[in-house]
């Protein structure tokens, strides 16, 4: 099985949400599947390689200045990545974005990874 997890943030990271998004690809990798971690293109930093795991890259390197960009910034970023989604076939997405996976579902299959209940 092909397993992408798409994240919305900064990656590499040492926040919590990097720790567990390495820990979740490891255990896919660890139990047979090819896995990628698709992540926006924030900064140069590149992660470190992982044995069976794969790091994708998505969308223009953009900076945020204000606030308002944000949002804006969302919706370029879910739209960029459907090229790389096509061209990696998985089989699976696991999303941690409420965003990325209302839109993103429509056209291909999801796991919402949720966090919280959005109002």
């Amino acid at each position: 099985m092909r397993v992408l997890l798409l994240l919305n943030s900064r990656f590499p990271t040492e926040k919590a949400y990097g720790i567990q998004t390495l820990a979740m690809a490891r255990g896919f990798a660890d139990a047979g599947h090819e896995v990628a971690v698709a992540y926006p293109r924030r900064t140069d930093a590149q992660p470190a390689p992982e044995r069976g795991v794969s790091f994708l890259p998505f969308g223009p390197r953009l900076l945020l200045r204000w606030p308002w960009m944000f949002h804006a910034f969302r919706v370029l970023g879910v739209t960029s990545v459907i090229g790389m989604i096509r061209s990696f076939k998985p089989d699976v997405i696991v999303a941690n974005d409420p965003f990325q996976a209302a839109f993103l579902a429509r056209r291909f299959p999801i796991v919402w990874e949720l966090h919280d209940i959005p109002s």
